[in-house]
């Protein structure tokens, strides 16, 4: 039997174009844990509700498709890709201290040898000056500006300050360099701060300033408009939670996570299951990686865009429940502050669940503790309290499926030696508003700690068998109420166990099997990373955001808003079984991984390059299997904002070859891109029907959000390929997609000034060609799908939109949502 022929009989295939490509190895399903029920892979290749369909037969077909590259059989097609340069810091020298003079002109000119130019108003883009409220001869410039630079601190936030003098009022363009911050350069911010920043900088007073309207005009700079007074004004260059990379205050939980599956997404997914030891009774955890492309898509200036501790596109995770909040600045209608902190609000009750075939939103039932899906498949959710697990109440789930097994999420502790799970992540979450939780009469008492992740830490079925998950979680600190505090919060975590085998009630030490996954730094740099993330090594933690990190119990400057991010990677995943002297391996798995340039300027995310699997000792090595990426930009290239500054087009990196250790090859092909600047336009987002999406976001210093455009790439075609054999013919499957249908964000926690039609709705229809196009015996399917558009939001003013499914050999009715499909 060749490489292929094992390749193709271990392959199983969909009756629906699932688009999925599973492991060499049998295929284990992925979607559950505990025979089925619990997700260990955020992305199954199966949907967690199908869409209802209409069904064409299959039929040979002559249909002329793209021509497909030409495989040479016997080669190793992904030696001969290009190989991604790793990523690099760029060198550039930390701001001196010194002062010089300069007078304004026309064009920007250079203080000195200091890294600041200072021009007039004509200086600045005219975008910058249309948001900054200025024209070119709206004020004049001072004669002269004396700039003093004070050379940003060693440790903590970066901050940058410069002490503009001047003896007559006036507006300049000012123009500082970023390079010295490296990757958190896409989210620098000019702040104006108070005269006394200039000699008393430790007292939060003067630590708060006003952001200015900035533009990103060229790499390395960012250049703002700032009105000057007669005397000093002292600005700083500092940096943000958010900017045109990403957002790190948003937790892990993107857009994406509510994206169609399944055949209408056009994803491409592939899994890497994981070898369990059998339970002697009752339930055994089916746990794998799982890889999907449309994952990467969902990849915006919106979202936190640090990879998984998988890596990019990947997750292995244990199923969790969240709650999202607000941010206090926006909700200042009836607060008990007028001050806008960067804090988070209780805005609403809400939970959304990621949980394997029972996922999404959940709903409320009036004001009891019992909740459903919106999509009710019969599971019942109940939020209780009471439990030791660091909420302020103790809130945590319990989760009953129809089949009678119990999840408990965030219950603190497990076993009858009560060991602590650490599964409640919690955040400062202040109730500013009369009747919400922890409201008192001034907002500094109104803070106390809630819940923002509840992880699945237990798991009992109708039999009383059980089974545990533990964590560890990772800390940080933020400026409270405008840095008047120093407060602690869970930024991250992962999963560090999983223990099974044993009866309810007895002790998780003894459990007989157990799975155990190992963590490493995400830097990839040996001596140079240091013993953790720092300013003075942070070039070399290039995917985290190391000046968002505060240890200080007193202040945290400038660190005004909690976010969300891991220093750790998954580095090694062992199944274990019970013995006399405690836990012996019986496979391990070990994650190799890089940091891919993506060539645009912007962040590298951490990729799966490799997994090598070994048997007890390291025995009977199975030669590893590789990962090759292509970089597809995630942005449509163009104008960013107002400003006229064009925005990098924010490349990332998706799998276009998997190399087995038997020899087989999966290659992957993806469509090009559609959209275009010119193309988007004049695109409106109630109509649009192109491969690209709006997202709305306001960029650092502005007032009023922007709309931005970013692509999504459905797989085109899928190649297996024999390396070993030059006269084994490929078997590729091609795939066309008719358009793609977007949705209306209705979620409550989405501000109204930044809902748009962004929500993936499905393609209108697949067609699958297995074999290669043109060729006679060449089979031909396609597949028709109900997306729920009927009664969607019809245009910016409101409305109902109407929409059907309609097809030659079935006619045409109303393309309601029947079940709709979750990306989880």
């Amino acid at each position: 039997m060749t490489a292929l022929d094992k390749r193709v009989s271990t392959m199983t295939r969909s009756p629906l174009p699932a688009l999925s490509v599973p492991a060499r190895r049998t295929m284990v399903t992925l979607a559950g844990i505990l025979a089925g029920a619990l997700a260990l892979t955020c992305m199954p290749a199966a949907p967690a509700h199908a869409d209802q369909v209409r069904r064409k037969r299959p039929a040979t077909t002559g249909m002329t498709l793209t021509a497909a590259k030409t495989v040479t059989a016997g080669t190793d097609r992904a030696a001969s890709l290009p190989a991604p340069a790793a990523w690099k810091a760029p060198a550039a020298a930390r701001p001196v201290a010194g002062a010089a003079s300069v007078a304004p002109a026309a064009t920007m000119r250079r203080a000195g040898s200091l890294p600041v130019r200072i021009g007039t108003l004509a200086a600045a883009p005219a975008g910058l000056r249309a948001r900054a409220g200025r024209t070119a001869a709206a004020a004049s410039a001072p004669a002269s500006v004396t700039v003093t630079s004070q050379a940003p601190a060693t440790a903590g936030a970066p901050s940058w300050r410069v002490s503009l003098a001047t003896a007559s009022p006036g507006s300049v363009a000012l123009s500082l360099d970023t390079a010295w911050l490296g990757t958190a350069a896409s989210r620098a911010r000019l702040v104006r701060l108070p005269a006394c920043a200039a000699t008393t900088p430790a007292k939060p007073a003067c630590q708060t300033g006003t952001e200015v309207p900035i533009a990103a005009a060229s790499r390395g700079q960012v250049t703002g408009v700032v009105p000057l007074t007669a005397g000093t004004t002292v600005m700083a260059l500092t940096t943000g939670a958010s900017g045109t990379g990403g957002d790190f205050a948003a937790t892990s939980l993107g857009a994406a996570s509510a994206w169609s599956a399944g055949g209408s997404s056009g994803d491409f997914t592939w899994s890497y299951p994981v070898r369990t030891v059998p339970a002697p009774a009752g339930m055994a955890p089916g746990v794998g990686l799982a890889y999907s492309a449309a994952s990467v898509d969902g990849r915006t200036v919106a979202t936190n865009n640090q990879a998984s501790w998988a890596g990019q596109g990947w997750e292995l995770s244990q199923g969790f429940i969240e709650r999202r909040y607000t941010p206090c600045a926006e909700d200042m209608t009836g607060s008990n502050t007028s001050a806008k902190t960067g804090d988070l609000c209780w805005d609403t009750a809400n939970a959304t669940a990621s949980f394997g075939t029972h996922s999404g939103e959940l709903i409320r039932d009036g004001s009891s503790t019992r909740w459903r899906l919106r999509n009710d498949d019969g599971t019942r959710f109940e939020l209780l309290t009471g439990a030791a697990n660091g909420d302020d109440d103790g809130e945590y789930w319990k989760v009953t499926a129809p089949d009678g097994t119990r999840y408990l999420f965030g219950a603190g502790v497990a076993g009858s030696e009560k060991t602590a799970t650490h599964s409640v992540w919690t955040v400062p979450v202040f109730g500013n508003q009369s009747g919400e939780p922890c409201h008192a009469a001034s907002f500094a008492a109104s803070a106390c700690s809630q819940a923002w992740r509840w992880n699945l830490d237990q798991v009992i079925d109708a039999h009383g068998n059980a089974m545990a998950a533990f964590y560890a979680t990772e800390s940080n600190r933020y400026g409270q109420n405008l840095n008047t505090k120093s407060a602690a919060y869970i930024r991250g975590g992962y999963l560090t166990r999983l223990a099974y085998g044993y009866r309810e009630g007895a002790a998780t030490t003894s459990a007989p099997a157990r799975v155990e996954f190992t963590t490493a730094d995400r830097c990839l740099d040996g001596t140079a990373c240091g013993s953790a993330p720092a300013t003075a090594n942070a070039s070399h933690w290039p995917d985290v955001p190391v000046d968002q990190i505060c240890t200080s119990t007193s202040s945290c400057p400038l660190l005004f808003a909690p976010t969300f991010f891991t220093t750790k990677r998954l580095a090694r995943i062992a199944s274990q079984m019970k013995t006399a002297s405690g836990y012996t391996d019986v496979d391990v798995y070990t994650l190799t991984h890089s940091l891919p340039d993506p060539g645009d300027g912007t962040a590298p995310a951490l990729w799966l390059a490799r997994i090598d699997h070994s048997g007890a000792g390291g025995a009977l090595p199975d030669g590893g299997t590789s990962f090759t990426g292509q970089a597809l930009p995630n942005r449509v290239d163009g104008v960013e904002d107002t400003t006229g500054a064009v925005a990098a087009p924010f490349y990332t990196y998706r799998i276009v070859a998997v190399t087995e250790p038997g020899g087989g090859q999966t290659m992957v092909d993806y469509q090009t891109a559609q959209c275009t600047p010119a193309s988007v336009a004049s695109l409106k987002p109630e109509s649009n029907t192109s491969r690209c999406f709006p997202t709305w976001w306001t960029p650092p210093g502005a007032t009023t959000p922007v709309l931005t455009w970013f692509h999504r790439y459905p797989v085109a075609r899928v190649a297996a390929h024999d390396t070993t054999d030059a006269t084994t013919p490929d078997v590729e499957t091609n795939y066309s997609y008719g358009a793609p249908g977007w949705r209306y964000d209705d979620s409550p926690l989405t501000a109204a000034k930044y809902r748009t039609w962004s929500q993936f709705a499905g393609y209108a229809s697949v067609a699958t060609i297995t074999g290669k196009p043109g060729q006679a015996d060449s089979l031909k399917s396609e597949t028709v799908y109900y997306r729920g558009l009927n009664g969607d939001r019809a245009g910016p003013a409101g409305g109902t939109r109407s929409a059907s499914v309609s097809s030659t050999w079935d006619g045409s009715d109303a393309d309601v949502k029947h079940r709709v499909l979750w990306r989880v």
